[in-house]
C-alpha cells in the first residue's frame, strides 16, 4: 500500500497494514465513531509515532503470581502468592498403601566344620576346613622343635625331691667316675628272732652286683609315725640306754655287699618291722 503521492512515498507490507488498521479502529472507537466509517489517512501517524502514543497510555495494575509451593505437616498443599498471601489447596497426601507381598525364603545357611587331617604325623599337623565353597586343607601348623635351653646354674638345696621310686632298678644319675647311678626300693620284713640283749641278722638279695654304695635309707610307714633313717638308727630315747644290753635292743644297722647281699642287724625292738630300703649304687 502506498501512503502518499509525494516523491518520498512509503509503502506498508501486509503485517504493517494490518497493524495500522487495528490502530485506526481503536482511535475511531475512542472518538465515538464506528469501525465502518471512512478515515482520512492524510493526517495519520507513522508506525513509530503510533508506538509512542501507545506507550503513553496508562497501564493496568500488576497481576498476582505464585511465589512458592509447599506441603504442611497435615499433608495440605500451601500456595504462596507474590502479594504476601497464601492459599490452602487441601490435602494432597494419600493414605498409606497396603503391605507388599513377602519375599521368597533365602537359601539355608552352612556351618563350617574343622577336622584333623588324616595324614598328620609327629612332624606335620594340618586341619581340613569345609565351608559352603568346598573343603581346603591348612598348611602345616606344627613348627620345628626349638633349640635346647642352656643348663641352669646350681640352685640352693632344700626343695622336695622329684626322684622316681620303684622296686625296679632305674638309672637316676651319673657318679663321679662317669658310671650311671641306679636306684631301687627293696621291701623287707625284719625277723622276730632278736631277744632282749641280743641282735638278729637278716639277709636280702637285691639282684645286682655293686661297685659303690652311694646312699642307703630305711623308711617305715606302717605305724602312726614315719621313720626314715640312714644306716644306723635307734628306736628309743637315749635315756633308756643304761647298759650295753640296752644298746643292743635299740640298735639297727645295714650294709650292702658287692655281690648285692643286703645285711640288716637289729635288736628286739625292731622285731617284725616292715621297711622299704632305698638303695643308690653304682654297678
Amino acid at each position: 500500500m502506498r501512503v502518499s503521492d509525494s516523491p518520498s512515498d512509503k509503502y506498508l507490507d501486509q503485517t504493517s497494514l494490518q497493524y495500522l488498521v487495528e490502530k485506526i479502529k481503536e482511535e475511531i472507537k475512542k472518538n465515538g465513531g464506528s469501525s465502518g466509517e471512512n478515515v482520512d489517512l492524510s493526517d495519520y501517524y507513522t508506525k513509530s509515532q503510533i508506538d509512542d502514543i501507545v506507550k503513553q497510555l496508562p497501564s493496568g495494575s500488576t497481576g498476582v503470581g505464585i511465589s512458592g509451593v509447599s506441603i504442611n505437616g497435615a499433608g495440605h498443599l500451601i500456595v504462596s502468592l507474590t502479594d504476601g498471601t497464601s492459599a490452602d489447596v487441601g490435602n494432597v497426601v494419600g493414605k498409606n498403601g497396603t503391605n507388599g507381598v513377602d519375599g521368597q525364603d533365602g537359601a539355608d545357611g552352612f556351618s563350617p566344620t574343622i577336622v584333623e587331617n588324616a595324614e598328620n604325623t609327629d612332624t606335620q599337623y594340618k586341619l581340613d576346613i569345609t565351608t559352603a565353597a568346598g573343603t581346603f586343607t591348612t598348611p602345616n601348623l606344627k613348627g620345628k622343635d626349638g633349640q635346647d635351653g642352656k643348663d641352669g646354674t646350681g640352685g640352693s638345696g632344700g626343695g622336695a625331691s622329684s626322684e622316681e621310686y620303684s622296686t625296679d632298678e632305674i638309672e637316676v644319675g651319673t657318679w663321679i667316675d662317669g658310671k650311671p647311678i641306679y636306684q631301687k626300693v627293696v621291701p623287707v620284713t625284719l625277723s622276730s628272732n632278736a631277744k632282749g640283749g641280743s641282735v638278729a641278722s637278716d639277709v636280702t638279695k637285691i639282684g645286682s652286683t655293686v661297685s659303690a654304695l652311694v646312699d642307703m635309707r630305711a623308711v617305715r610307714t606302717q605305724s602312726q609315725f614315719m621313720v626314715m633313717s640312714t644306716t644306723h638308727i635307734m628306736n628309743t630315747s637315749i635315756s633308756y640306754i643304761t647298759s650295753f644290753s640296752d644298746f643292743k635292743d635299740a640298735i639297727f644297722s645295714m650294709s650292702l655287699a658287692k655281690d648285692g647281699t643286703l645285711f640288716i642287724n637289729h635288736g628286739y625292738k625292731y622285731n617284725g618291722w616292715k621297711l622299704n630300703i632305698i638303695l643308690k649304687y653304682v654297678k
